[in-house]
């Protein structure tokens, strides 16, 4: 693998994580060597007001911090916690069954012939890079994992069909490349908006947001905030434009955004 697979694994900036990195540790070619990201799925009652959290909730005027003492809107996988995630397999809190659940892909993957052998190997396409999947990589679990659900050859899932815009690169690069953006905050909560859209038994946690706020309120918002929509009607009914969360032209998205996971 080239330098690429030296990248330092970024911390995600809501964690505040300080820490030393080494980069052959953190290589992407040795999965295994990525801290697992923790969380917690917090009951509804100890989260306060749902309606607080929710799209309706903002709109109607309901600007108060959503992490203050009473309410903790916070519920979802955060960026970086996806983006460590899509590397993990077995039985980390987080790993590539969720992107598989949400139905989601985030690397391009197929079989191909590497000269002068003309025997095919598993290759998954990792920032850019086309790597071998093998056991000692533990990139061969990852590369299962996304052949039994979207089938092989299969394509990272992209940015730009859903968002909309020019952004170009998967899901995945975009957590990977975008830290702390807009776009960043935005595919995270489509994930769990999409997770717990899947598996609303065993994600009841995230209930306290996305059983309010769907994916599809999730994409219209970034719109909104880009120019490329001034309005929308959310998933239960609400009419939301460019005053969305106190702001202008859909300036308040990204903070409202942000405030929805971890």
């Amino acid at each position: 693998m080239n330098a690429k697979s030296n990248k330092i694994v970024k911390p995600d900036e809501s964690q505040n994580v300080n820490q030393t990195v080494d980069k052959s540790r953190r290589s992407f070619a040795k999965v295994g060597a990525v801290a697992p990201v923790i969380m917690t799925l917090t009951s509804k009652s100890a989260l306060g007001s749902a309606y607080h959290c929710t799209i309706s909730g903002t709109q109607s005027g309901n600007h108060s911090s959503p992490h203050d003492n009473t309410t903790n809107c916070g519920v979802g996988f955060s960026p970086g916690g996806w983006w460590q995630n899509a590397s993990k397999s077995g039985n980390q809190d987080g790993n590539i069954n969720q992107w598989c659940k949400a139905g989601i892909n985030p690397f391009s993957i197929k079989y191909a012939a590497i000269p002068p052998s003309s025997s095919k190997v598993k290759q998954i396409q990792v920032q850019g890079t086309w790597i071998t999947a093998t056991a000692a990589n533990n990139w061969l679990s990852i590369f299962t994992a996304i052949k039994s659900k979207f089938g092989q050859p299969a394509t990272a899932t992209a940015f730009a069909p859903i968002f909309g815009g020019n952004l170009q690169g998967s899901l995945w690069d975009v957590l990977d490349q975008h830290q702390g953006t807009l776009e960043w905050h935005a595919v995270a909560d489509y994930l769990n908006a999409l997770l717990y859209a899947a598996d609303p038994v065993n994600y009841a946690g995230f209930g306290v947001v996305y059983s309010g706020v769907s994916a599809f309120d999730i994409v219209n918002l970034y719109k909104l905030a880009t120019g490329q929509i001034s309005s929308f009607t959310s998933q239960d009914g609400v009419l939301i434009n460019g005053t969305f969360n106190g702001g202008t032209n859909g300036s308040g998205v990204k903070s409202y955004l942000e405030s929805l996971h971890h």
